[in-house]
């Protein structure tokens, strides 16, 4: 029988907690119900497991040769808006997979642990939480500093996410840079309140911003190659006033850089920016640096061993020819970069085998095929299994 005939097998019982991890989405480091359905799993399985930092660390196997399998377990704050039978409520969501990805995570675990004679090595398997967190510290750099890779000496890893916008169990890869370094932060511009047909009378804080949001995204697109990849982007200005010139506006800023020595010259620009705005309108201003996220490089010789496994699970045509770089950044990179080498895999979570969903993660309306499941596990399952009964790339 394959890794996917079991995998088949098992699907129900992954289901039942997929909709009840999705159901009770929680955010951050506080996730007391994932938690224990994660937990109370292994125990019924009989997989030690620990709390690192935050993380729930599981093993699987024995011997000096492991590699790590992580995924995320935290929701997003945000509302979901479709009608799945087990949707969440309030403003906590999985809407960017993790729920499916601890999913798959849980269904390796479960197959490798009736294979666990014929291993010849260990699976370790983070469980990670926070990863979608703004602020530091991170879920995945809570978990290092908490002295994951002192106790778990791991060498290779990889870790899958759910892509909606990619076609059912069509399964990209990173080779190379992968992720962007991720940097957060806030501007907040200090002026005098006026009433809103006076303005002489005050100092606006918004006339400020307008100008220093203009310079920022010139600075982008003047001072970076294009070809040096770079993304900035300002969430919506807050204030709170009717009528009037506020007394303060806040700029919340996020900017994301593909070449690591681009970070540092753009941070200092933007600063460089806010004070001097700031001195020509006579604006007080700040500058807070809220967290950074480095980048994240997928190894292209492990990429290649473990894409070998891949090919047991699924025909050459569903397998991308091309590696993809994401737009975004990844946490994960906080241990990675302490690492050997690591990966990142995408497996299509579309309506069809030829369709993506119209909605993608991080949307309200975001939905995730299921169907995925038994294919994801498969994978993951006979990656771990062929690297640690194989050669080590």
């Amino acid at each position: 029988m394959s890794f996917l005939d079991e995998a088949n097998e098992i699907v129900p019982e992954l289901l039942e907690f997929r909709h009840y991890i999705h159901e009770h989405a929680e955010t951050g480091f506080e996730l007391p119900l994932t938690t224990e359905a994660i937990t109370s799993r292994l125990d019924a399985m009989q997989i030690p497991w620990e709390n690192v930092g935050g993380g729930i660390v599981a093993t699987v196997g024995s011997g000096e040769k492991n590699i790590l399998v992580r995924s995320e377990m935290d929701a997003l704050p945000m509302p979901e808006e479709n009608d799945l039978p087990f949707r969440s409520h309030g403003n906590k969501a999985h809407m960017c997979g993790h729920d499916l990805n601890a999913t798959l995570l849980l269904g390796t675990l479960t197959l490798l642990k009736k294979h666990e004679a014929e291993l010849k090595g260990q699976l370790v398997a983070l469980f990670q939480p926070n990863e979608e967190g703004s602020d530091s510290p991170s879920g995945a750099e809570r978990v290092y500093e908490a002295g994951f890779l002192k106790k778990y000496p791991v060498k290779k890893g990889f870790h899958f996410h759910m892509n909606a916008k990619s076609p059912l169990n069509y399964l990209n890869y990173g080779k190379g840079r992968v992720f962007g370094a991720s940097s957060s932060f806030r501007i907040t511009l200090k002026g005098k309140s006026a009433h809103g047909s006076r303005s002489y009378e005050g100092r606006d804080p918004m006339n400020a911003a307008i100008h220093l949001s203009n310079i920022m995204y010139s600075i982008v697109q003047k001072e970076v190659d294009v070809f040096r990849h770079t993304i900035f982007y300002i969430l919506p200005f807050t204030a709170s006033t009717c009528n009037m010139i506020p007394d303060e506006i806040v700029m919340n800023c996020r900017l994301l850089c593909y070449d690591d020595d681009v970070t540092p010259y753009l941070m200092e620009r933007f600063q460089e920016a806010a004070e001097g705005v700031g001195h020509a309108l006579r604006i007080q201003t700040k500058f807070e640096k809220l967290s950074f996220v480095p980048g994240f490089s997928a190894n292209p010789e492990l990429t290649d061993l473990l894409l070998k496994s891949a090919a047991k699970v699924l025909p050459a045509d569903r397998i991308s020819k091309v590696p993809e770089v994401k737009r975004g950044a990844e946490d994960f990179s906080f241990l990675v970069n302490h690492m050997d080498a690591c990966t990142s895999f995408f497996l299509g979570a579309g309506p069809t085998e030829t369709e993506p969903y119209e909605y993608g993660q991080h949307s309200t309306k975001v939905v995730f095929n299921e169907k995925t499941i038994p294919v994801g596990v498969a994978l993951e399952t006979t990656m771990v299994y062929d690297y640690l009964n194989g050669e080590e790339a």
